[in-house]
């Protein structure tokens, strides 16, 4: 039986979906309530590695943090470091009705050095080529440099880099994803370095394809438009651009799962998916992969007045087994 998953056809915006949600529980997100500072690894400090770790949490009725797992990551230490604090906060919890509700939600854990440079990784993603049923393992980075800093055009911007990860950890193949990116050529130039652990099939070592998102801070600039608005009355919905769809599980094969999940998220205002959270979970470790490939997802950003804003959007997803 071959897997469907349903999101890109199921992604309805704040404002504009065409049937009330047949589900009108009331929903209150965790607080948190104690957060524990995070550390550097002295290898990334050493390599001026900045960027931002995407981690999976479910927040417990207690509370408290669990099953907490790297979503994106960045390596050299930093993965552990964000794993190590996170599991240390603590949450009122959220509530469905009022009663105390599991939680599964995104969590970014920003890593930033004062004279780190202008450079950051905002998101990593790898594709490793297997079978339904096989055990994966990502690339971990091992080795890393910084693109040129005098490459970081004076107002600052955002260049995508596609490349492949030979089984021997060297990455080949590099280039711009978009084509024509003005920055993507400096990029490319700093990547030729790196070096990981390459991503496993079944504990082999396997090529991989990997899509780093660097960002050349600006800088500082006037405050924007923060508030969070709801698609209608003036504001246009986001329209996607790149919307890949998750893996099934191995476990949710193995039970032939079929059923829903329900996750709300912001649009920001670069086109960003950001505070992913499931409001109805599917569990077997389908939850991970749907927040997990969802916040790869790119948008050209809703608009206010000619001005890009962020939206408020909710996904349901359909798995099924055909």
């Amino acid at each position: 039986m071959k897997p469907l998953l349903c999101l890109l056809s199921c992604a309805t915006f704040a404002g504009l979906a065409q049937s009330p949600p047949a589900d009108k529980s009331v929903f209150v997100d965790p607080v948190l309530v104690y957060k524990a500072a995070v550390e550097y690894s002295p290898g990334a400090e050493a390599a001026k590695l900045q960027g931002t770790v995407y981690l999976y949490v479910e927040i417990s009725p207690e509370g408290k943090p669990e099953n907490v797992q790297v979503m994106h990551g960045l390596g050299l230490g930093l993965d552990e470091k964000a794993v190590e604090s996170v599991r240390q906060w603590r949450f009122k919890p959220g509530t469905k009705d009022g009663q105390p509700e599991r939680v599964a939600q995104s969590v970014e854990i920003g890593f930033r050095l004062p004279d780190g440079g202008p450079w950051l990784v905002r998101q990593n993603a790898f594709a490793v080529a297997a079978k339904r049923r096989d055990v994966l393992a990502k690339p971990v980075l091992t080795s890393y440099a910084s693109p040129d800093p005098a490459a970081c055009p004076a107002e600052g911007g955002a260049t995508t880099v596609e490349l492949s990860i030979g089984e021997n950890g060297r990455p080949h193949s590099i280039k711009a994803w978009r084509p024509g990116d003005p920055i993507s050529a400096a990029a490319a130039k700093a990547i030729e370095s790196w070096r990981f652990q390459p991503g496993t099939v079944n504990g082999k070592p396997r090529g991989s394809k990997e899509l780093v998102e660097f960002e050349c801070a600006p800088p500082p600039a006037p405050a924007r438009d923060q508030k969070v608005y709801a698609v209608g009355d003036g504001v246009s919905a986001p329209v996607p651009i790149y919307q890949p769809e998750p893996r099934y599980t191995r476990e949710a094969l193995d039970w032939e799962f079929q059923g829903e999940m329900s996750l709300q998220m912001v649009i920001d205002s670069t086109g960003h998916p950001r505070l992913l959270r499931i409001i109805k979970m599917a569990g077997l470790g389908l939850d991970e992969k749907a927040l997990e490939t969802v916040a790869l997802w790119r948008f050209k950003p809703a608009m206010k007045e000619g001005k890009p804003v962020s939206v408020r959007a909710e996904v349901s997803t359909r798995f099924q087994l055909l």
